[in-house]
């Protein structure tokens, strides 16, 4: 997946100290404080996993997980040795049933790592892994690349830390992070120059670098840490860092990088910043504000969070006052995120020891919650935590035992559950499937804060529906699920917008749990047919998938009507106080049937036609006016159907007509806003 995962490991003080070692509490702040969806909750299932129960006396540090598609799933982790400061990574790799492939297997034999915090770890949807690490011997880091099994791809590679983007060397380097593209490139970051004299374990500077590249000045400061690096894709990298701003005042930086072009920073009041990118391109950061040692919060800390197009931080954790200690964040492959948190002590540290425990929570692309926050376990959390997501599923591993000893798997999944009718979202085929769309506008208020919103449905049949965003009467999606097993084996998911409303729909599968995900993004509108989204081979909502975006505007000329149609006649669908009349003539390809839509009103302003049965609608159309903004009455139409049709709107007032044509075997999603002169 190119959404990668960041963690951190706690240790409560009131300090500036290195990377990982700061007391932190995992939330998820949006750029709107919305009620809780009742989207598919995540719950465990199975039993507990062990990873690893050393049979010496040692510990089992910074574990690490990634997760493919298909649910195979590999831990990596420092496991420490009875001499100080010594120890070796370790990988061990599972299937999707949780069953090991092997035994663990030593990553650092020729390289050992310099200690716990000096290594960071990034996957792909298919599973393969790279591991990167700070060699407790000679500079530079040292990083190896790993099949989905743990073996070993090809030899060691290295880093040159001291190399800086002038060309000149420096003696101090941090540890290295890495991440994955899905192209297979490594991007690399890292810590360079020694700022001792004015703040203790601190660096002049973050560069990032592409695998067999020279750095790139990330940010120049008083460096602290270097929080996470991920990546939108191998041009793209998003770097969470943080920086002494002066009189014990630390502060976090979150740097957009676009290789051979440049860097914008952002700045928040937060400390121990992380960052997660989903496939939809959506960058969530997420950091703490400590409490001060003299207030009711003790030495606790209180976690806050940004996603993309926001401005606010806003606290949303059960009780900041629960001194939490571990925080790890996921962005999935097909959008969304996972922010998982364990709290534990909080009675000692003068917070709320009710809220102990290892907590997890996901939310859609847009910020919205995916179900309420989820405890995973009464049992307080002093040991190091990690977490993956992909498609519907989730793994979280955590140290258990004294002195974090071993290390076990815990599993969750969307389970299976039937529809039942809602406000927030759709249920079609008899109540098997489930459908969520949330929404963010791109039109409303600057880039950095965009409203985001619920689509509400709009049921039609009962195998299909609509969404609308801002108003009922202006719908601007329809969606339908058809079972097409007898022709191919699978579910088939059509959708057709009406709009250029970035938004993202998730359709839930009640009798698998299995969920499907798609992102419309913004300033586009399209159709899209996934003929292989629930009961095959493919992963859902992926394979099959294909969308047809039509340019804006594209219609014929503006004719004349030779007649005025009657808004009485079946095939006629008349909208706008009946200013408007719409027909349609359809053209199977595959048969070579021909035949005249038959229209069902909706709204006010939005219709459609069906062609073969009265159940199956195949085409959405509105007729919006927009004579205050342009001058002109808009037209707008989504198909649900690869047949070839001509739709004809005419101006029952002046007899103008115009016609917009889909060629066969596409699905096109139109937006005229040119149709219609005003008279």
């Amino acid at each position: 997946m190119e959404g990668r995962h960041a963690s951190v490991e706690i240790r409560p003080m009131r300090s500036l100290v290195p990377r990982r070692s700061r007391a932190v509490l995992a939330a998820l702040a949006v750029a709107a404080v919305l009620a809780p969806s009742a989207f598919a909750q995540l719950v465990p299932f199975g039993e507990p996993i062990p990873v690893w129960v050393p049979e010496e006396p040692s510990a089992s540090l910074q574990p690490r997980v990634v997760l493919a598609e298909d649910g195979r799933f590999a831990v990596v982790w420092f496991q420490s040795a009875p001499l100080p400061g010594s120890g070796s990574l370790w990988v061990r790799a599972f299937s999707a049933a949780g069953a090991p492939l092997g035994e663990p297997r030593r990553i650092d034999a020729a390289h050992p790592v310099a200690g716990g915090d000096g290594f960071d770890v990034a996957g792909d949807g298919e599973g393969n892994l790279a591991v990167a690490w700070e060699p407790g011997e000679g500079a530079g880091a040292v990083y190896q690349r790993l099949a989905p099994d743990g073996s070993p791809v090809g030899p060691p590679g290295f880093v040159d830390t001291g190399l800086t983007p002038d060309g000149g060397r420096v003696d101090d380097a941090g540890p290295p992070q890495v991440a994955l593209a899905a192209d297979g490139t490594l991007v690399f970051a890292w810590e360079q120059g020694d700022f001792e004299p004015v703040q203790e374990l601190a660096y002049e500077r973050v560069v990032a670098q592409r695998e067999g590249e020279l750095p790139t000045t990330v940010g120049t400061s008083i460096v602290v840490t270097l929080g996470e690096l991920a990546l939108r894709d191998r041009d793209e990298a998003w770097i969470a860092w943080e920086h002494h701003a002066g009189d014990f005042i630390v502060s976090a930086n979150l740097s957009h990088l676009r290789f051979g072009t440049g860097v914008t920073t952002r700045s928040a009041v937060l400390e121990q910043p992380l960052v997660a990118v989903d496939g939809a391109g959506s960058v969530l950061l997420v950091g703490t504000q400590f409490g001060e040692p003299d207030s009711s919060d003790g030495i606790c800390s209180a976690a806050l969070a940004r996603l993309s197009g926001a401005t606010d931080l806003v606290e949303v954790a059960p009780d900041p006052a629960g001194c939490q200690l571990a925080l790890a964040v996921d962005g999935a492959g097909a959008g969304g995120f996972l922010v998982t948190w364990g709290a534990g002590a909080g009675a000692e540290y003068g917070g709320d020891s009710s809220q102990d425990g290892l907590w997890v929570r996901a939310y859609l692309s847009g910020g919205l919650p995916q179900g309420d926050a989820l405890r995973l376990g009464p049992e307080p959390v002093l040991g190091e935590v990690d977490a993956a997501y992909e498609g519907g599923r989730a793994v979280v591993v955590r140290a258990f035992g004294p002195g974090s000893a071993g290390l076990e798997v815990l599993r969750l999944a969307a389970p299976p559950v039937a529809c039942a009718p809602g406000e927030r979202h759709l249920c079609l085929g008899d109540g098997r499937f489930r459908v969520d769309v949330d929404w963010r506008n791109p039109y409303a208020g600057p880039p950095e804060n965009r409203p985001v919103g619920l689509g509400r449905p709009h049921p039609l049949t009962a195998d299909t529906g609509a969404f609308w965003f801002f108003r009922p009467g202006n719908l601007e999606l329809m969606l339908k699920v058809l079972d097409g097993r007898p022709v191919n084996g699978h579910w088939w998911v059509f959708s057709a917008g009406l709009t250029t409303v970035e938004h993202w729909i998730q359709v839930s599968d009640g009798a698998t749990g299995e969920q499907a995900r798609y992102h419309n993004p913004p300033l586009v509108i399209e159709s899209r047919a996934d003929v292989a989204a629930f009961d095959g081979a493919a992963a859902p909502g992926t394979a099959g998938a294909v969308a047809f975006a039509v340019p804006l505007d594209a219609a014929r000329g503006e004719q004349t009507a030779g007649e005025i149609p009657a808004c009485d006649d079946p095939g006629i669908l008349c909208l706008q106080q009946d200013r408007f009349a719409l027909r349609l003539a359809w053209r199977d390809p595959r048969s070579g049937d021909t035949g005249a839509g038959l229209a069902r009103t909706i709204t006010a302003d939005t219709g459609s036609f069906w062609f073969f049965r009265p159940d199956n609608l195949e085409l959405m159309v509105k007729v919006l006016d927009g004579r205050p903004v342009n001058g002109h009455w808009w037209v707008f139409l989504g198909s649900l159907s690869d047949v070839e049709y001509t739709l004809e709107v005419i101006d029952r007032e002046t007899g103008r007509l115009r016609r917009y044509d889909n060629p066969p075997y596409v699905l096109g999603s139109r937006a005229d806003t040119l149709a219609f002169a005003a008279d």
